[in-house]
Order: C-alpha cells, then sequence, then structure tokens
C-alpha cells in the first residue's frame, strides 16, 4: 500500500520530465526520495505500530474457568512452487505455538479447554486455513475432541461473527484470543461488536528496525500497520452509520 504508492512517484516524474516540466518532475523525486527514507528508516513504521501493539502483552497467567476456549485467528496459507504441500503463512505459526501453550496451560490447570481454530479458503486453494493449522495441532499433541474448527470465515470481522456463535453454544465461561500483536486492536473490536468477553494473548509482535539506511522491512511494516489503521477507520465509520451488524437478537 505505502509501497505501492511510493513507486507511483518515478513514473510520475518521468512523465513530468516528458511533458516539459522539468522542476515538477524534481519536486516528485525529492518528495520520493523523502519518503522512502522515512518508512525505510523505521520511523514511521514505528509510530504506526505503537498505538496497536503497545496495549497487548502475552497472557503468561492466564486464570481459567471451568469452560475455556483458546480462539487463534488464521492468517492465511501458502504453497511453495512446485509442491502440493499447503502450509501456514509465516506470522501464522507463531500463533499456532502460543493456541497450543495456552491450551497446555489450561489443561495442566485442570481445567476443561477447547482450541478453537478458525480462517476459511481465503486463497482458494481447496483447504481450509482452519483444518490445515487443526492438523498441525493434532501432530503437535493436541486432542481431537479438544479441537474446534471455524471453516468459513474470510475475514477477521467474520471470524468474530462465527465464533460468537461457536462461543454461545457451547457457553464457554473464558475465553482467550490469539493473534499477532499488531492485528490485536481490531480484533479486539470485532470481537467486543458481538459481545464475546475475551482475554488477548498476542502471539508475536512487530519492532521497527531504526537505521540510516532504508530497508525493506521497515516499508513492508509500514504497510502492514497502515492496513491495520484503516480496518479500524473503516469499523468506527461503519459504527457511526449503523452499519456493523452485530449478535444475532439485538
Amino acid at each position: 500500500m505505502f509501497t505501492a504508492t511510493l513507486m507511483l512517484h518515478p513514473m510520475a516524474a518521468i512523465l513530468l520530465i516528458l511533458g516539459g516540466h522539468p522542476w515538477a518532475a524534481l519536486a516528485t523525486l525529492a518528495s520520493y526520495l523523502l519518503l522512502l527514507w522515512l518508512g525505510g528508516n523505521g520511523m514511521i513504521a514505528a509510530m504506526l505500530l505503537k498505538p496497536l501493539e503497545a496495549p497487548y502483552a502475552r497472557l503468561l497467567a492466564p486464570r481459567w474457568g471451568e469452560r475455556n476456549v483458546v480462539v487463534m485467528l488464521g492468517l492465511g496459507l501458502v504453497r511453495p512452487d512446485g509442491t502440493d504441500d499447503l502450509q501456514p503463512i509465516v506470522l501464522s505459526h507463531s500463533r499456532i505455538l502460543e493456541a497450543l501453550r495456552l491450551h497446555r496451560n489450561c489443561v495442566n490447570c485442570g481445567k476443561s479447554c477447547k482450541l478453537l481454530i478458525t480462517g476459511g479458503d481465503t486463497a482458494g486453494f481447496g483447504a481450509t486455513e482452519a483444518a490445515i493449522c487443526a492438523g498441525l495441532a493434532l501432530e503437535l499433541g493436541v486432542p481431537g475432541d479438544d479441537l474446534i474448527l471455524e471453516p468459513e470465515s474470510l475475514n477477521t470481522f467474520r471470524n468474530a461473527e462465527l465464533t460468537g456463535r461457536i462461543v454461545e453454544a457451547h457457553g464457554f465461561d473464558r475465553i482467550v484470543l490469539v493473534t499477532s500483536a499488531f492485528h490485536m486492536r481490531r480484533s479486539m473490536m470485532y470481537f467486543a461488536n458481538f459481545r464475546i468477553p475475551c482475554e488477548a494473548s498476542v502471539a508475536d509482535c512487530l519492532q521497527a528496525i531504526p537505521t540510516p539506511v532504508p530497508v525493506g522491512v521497515n516499508l513492508a511494516m509500514v504497510d502492514i500497520a497502515i492496513r491495520e489503521h484503516l480496518g479500524i477507520l473503516r469499523y468506527w465509520i461503519y459504527s457511526a452509520l449503523d452499519l456493523n451488524p452485530g449478535p444475532r437478537g439485538r
């Protein structure tokens, strides 16, 4: 998003030169270099990530109830070139690990605990993310009876809506939500929209790399953070216009 916008600057500069506007082209290139430096040196990434991630942390000492569920939000699937092996995308692995850690913690405390894995076939691979991640959970020792799949959602808002129905049907009294720190604020807003009282436990966090020389990873983090802020803004606008669907029966 930010990176794609940056790439428009050189193309615009070329068109301005061809159109006989060299000073405008020079100003466009100067703005391109400034934005590239600010985005790539970590400054913008840090500013955008802090309000998303700062309120949340890993839940180290959960207070479990009698009927507990750990809800893991997925991020997508990838298929490496030349293979038929569907795998969770890179940041999904930390979410799986954190969800399994919490499930084991709950079981070790002698409590009943389910692991609810969300995610449909967002990439059109013919398999759902929930199913692929559940297969990994089984391989890593989670009993099949403890797994609940939500394989229909294609976005975070739908994750929250369908998870709310499952929580209501099972009567869980303790819900822990697992996702990446940059994604947690928006996720908690969506779950609150459907009146799902959950506690956050982050699986991973992003941290900008301060550097005088622009690096691509900082630009990638700017793109990720902008997408989250736009999602939050869209939710606020929809709420102001009363366009966000809420829990059934409202």
